[in-house]
């Protein structure tokens, strides 16, 4: 089970199914999906992020990573971008 992603129920025209997100990891450690390295790399950061945090005196337990694509938008009035940014 993938414990940062929540579950969620995926209604279709067969049917409707509760999903429960998943990360599978071989007994030897090795990734068999696509989520594992991403959740590794995230502790990865949040560890090395603790540790520079640390370094400036100040202390935390657990430092959150996001990736997406709500970091790629930005809302803006759309005059401003007749005016400014289209040109």
């Amino acid at each position: 089970m993938d414990p940062t992603s929540p579950a969620y129920i995926l209604e279709n025209p067969n049917g409707t199914v509760l999903v429960i997100p998943t990360a599978f990891v071989s007994w030897t450690g090795e990734a068999l999906d696509k989520k594992t390295p991403l959740l590794r790399s995230m502790e990865a950061l949040s560890s090395q992020a603790i540790r520079v945090l640390k370094l400036f005196g100040k202390d935390s337990e657990k430092v959150f990573t996001t990736v997406g694509a709500e970091q790629e938008y930005f809302l803006i009035d759309k005059n401003f971008y007749y005016a400014d940014l289209i040109y």
